[in-house]
């Protein structure tokens, strides 16, 4: 027997890097736009510069306004970013969340997914419902050696966009920073994606 996928529309977003500009500019995006969740790749804070109150500001939004948001950490992102993305319990780091129909899971900091999952296989949950988030970009190269890989794999880090790819049935996207005003939707089960400049609108 058959059954259809909730449809979810995704707001996906990175490297915020402790921009209030960047983060109004998504707040009045939200205020006009609905999602079913958001999902941020990382790089709340900057390595020499962490702010806690500021990283609490973006999870207390979240909240009150009552919108589902899950996040990995950065690399920039230190342990006590991290206990509070556990406090809130929005964390995806070494973590599964069902969201509808969806399972997320991701891996935050410097990790490699796929060297990891290389070195953790028995215990790293991925199959083909898996909506995937990392802050470092795969390694394309060990891909091939992977049976089953998630429905999507969401990335960031670089800071740029890429053209999204597919590599056996698995959607790869890449997220530019949101300190250049862009932000990504996806649409699932359609797998449809949307690059978007944020403006002052």
């Amino acid at each position: 027997m058959h059954f259809e996928l909730i449809a979810m529309k995704i707001l996906l977003f990175s490297d915020i890097h402790n921009s209030k500009k960047a983060f109004e500019k998504l707040k009045n995006y939200l205020s006009n736009n609905k999602f079913d969740l958001v999902l941020f790749a990382g790089d709340f804070t900057n390595n020499w510069q962490e702010d806690v109150l500021y990283v609490k500001e973006i999870l207390n939004y979240f909240l009150k306004q009552k919108i589902r948001f899950l996040a990995v950490p950065g690399n920039n992102d230190r342990q006590n970013i991290l206990d509070l993305m556990y406090k809130y319990n929005v964390n995806l780091h070494m973590e599964m969340q069902k969201v509808g129909d969806y399972e997320f899971y991701g891996i935050g900091g410097w990790a490699n997914p796929e060297e990891y999952r290389l070195s953790k296989n028995k215990s790293y949950p991925i199959n083909p419902k898996t909506i995937f988030v990392s802050h470092i970009p795969p390694n394309f190269k060990l891909i091939p050696k992977f049976k089953i890989l998630p429905q999507v794999h969401i990335f960031s880090h670089k800071h740029f966009q890429s053209t999204p790819k597919v590599i056996k049935n698995c959607l790869f996207i890449q997220i530019p920073s949101i300190l250049n005003f862009r932000i990504v939707i996806l649409e699932l089960p359609k797998k449809k994606v949307k690059f978007i400049k944020l403006t002052n609108s």
